[in-house]
């Protein structure tokens, strides 16, 4: 089992009580309670290169938005968890990122390819949106659900969970619920894309055995 995650920037997040499975826990992320209840084999925390506040290079700012996940992380008290620095889009206080949002996707989607499809395909995948900005949540949904496309031709039974917390808002929301907006089983995806400039490949050892008649 395997617990996906995009996040935006962890150090605007206060406080609440999460509810999940009729239990009740605090905490500044909803990554927390489905951890414990859930107890996946591994957590996967999408964040954007556009969290960093400095580096020389693209390698430097990867690892500097990593860093400040990592410490989230081990402030919020999250254990086996694994982080994805993906290409962000826009104008913010630390500097201006460009790019197309769709890098995002790309990004996320050959990372994801790269974890998931193997020897030991996950028999559940969970995606957790609570913490997704902008484009991340969709584009996050868009990207496990093409690479669970393609294990399923391989994998009939792979589940699929997708949660979303209600809505903060300072001052008002003291309790969120942690909502299963999808629960589903992963339906083969094949390649459906129209064939363009293609050649009949005949079969060699065919046509050997056609000779031999």
């Amino acid at each position: 089992m395997i617990l996906i995650s995009p996040w935006g920037d962890p150090r605007q997040w206060s406080d609440v009580t999460y509810i999940y499975d009729n239990v009740k826990l605090k905490s500044k992320t909803s990554l927390k309670i489905l951890q414990q209840r859930l107890q996946p084999e591994k957590t996967l925390i999408i964040g954007l290169d556009t969290l960093a506040k400095e580096g020389s290079n693209y390698s430097e700012l990867k690892k500097d938005a990593e860093t400040l996940l990592e410490e989230s992380v081990k402030e919020f008290g999250l254990g086996n968890t694994e982080i994805l620095i993906a290409p962000g889009k826009g104008d913010f206080f630390n500097g201006t990122f460009e790019g197309n949002m769709m890098d995002y996707y790309y990004y996320t989607l050959w990372k994801l390819s790269e974890m998931l499809i193997g020897d030991n395909i996950p028999e559940e995948i969970h995606l957790d949106l609570t913490h997704g900005i902008n484009f991340m949540p969709v584009l996050t949904y868009r990207a496990v659900k093409q690479v669970l496309g393609v294990l399923g031709i391989f994998k009939r039974d792979i589940k699929l969970r997708v949660y979303n917390a209600d809505p903060f808002v300072p001052n008002v929301t003291g309790e969120l619920s942690i909502n299963m907006v999808e629960d589903s089983t992963v339906i083969p995806t094949p390649f459906k894309s129209k064939v363009k400039d293609y050649r009949i490949v005949k079969s060699e050892s065919l046509l050997n055995k056609e000779r031999k008649k």
